[in-house]
């Protein structure tokens, strides 16, 4: 069955819950979160995350699936000058790489953000994962200088990529 990109729906926020738990115990240096701090969190956290994000329109969600299963994900929101589309939160299921569907979910991102009248797209990357790093300089994000702590007690460093349309 091929895999369908789309936005998350406000009621589909269990379908956001179980793709970001996946998402935190395939690729744990990837997110600030752990899935530790996630796994218990009840249903308000997921809801209240979800629910708010979706039905404001500097904010949005796109979900990966295949048949009823998640299986990929990205945020989405714009500055409030509609100048910048920030992107976050991206991943794909390991064996659904490599076939194009992260570049699907970028492109929605990205697109929405130019519908917003974005010229410019920005996310961060940690600079070990040099996979997801070649993945987004094969969509022309190029480095800055800007670089941070992936989180609080780590060692990972994630940096800056940005994009002009």
């Amino acid at each position: 069955m091929p895999v369908t990109v789309r936005l998350l729906a406000p009621s589909e926020w269990p379908l956001w819950r179980d793709v970001s738990l996946q998402s935190l115990a395939d690729s744990p240096d990837a997110f600030r979160p752990t899935l530790a701090e996630s796994i218990d969190q009840p249903e308000e956290f997921w809801r209240g995350t979800v629910v708010p994000t979706v039905e404001h329109e500097p904010f949005n969600l796109w979900i990966a699936v295949n048949g009823d299963d998640p299986v990929g994900k990205v945020f989405a929101r714009t500055d409030e000058e509609r100048t910048t589309v920030y992107i976050g939160a991206m991943w794909v299921a390991p064996d659904l790489r490599g076939a194009g569907n992260g570049r699907r979910l970028m492109q929605a991102a990205e697109e929405w953000g130019k519908d917003s009248g974005v010229t410019r797209s920005e996310l961060w990357v940690t600079e070990a994962n040099q996979a997801a790093v070649d993945f987004y300089e094969s969509l022309d994000y190029l480095p800055t200088d800007d670089t941070q702590m992936l989180r609080e007690g780590s060692k990972l460093v994630v940096r800056k990529l940005q994009k002009t349309f």
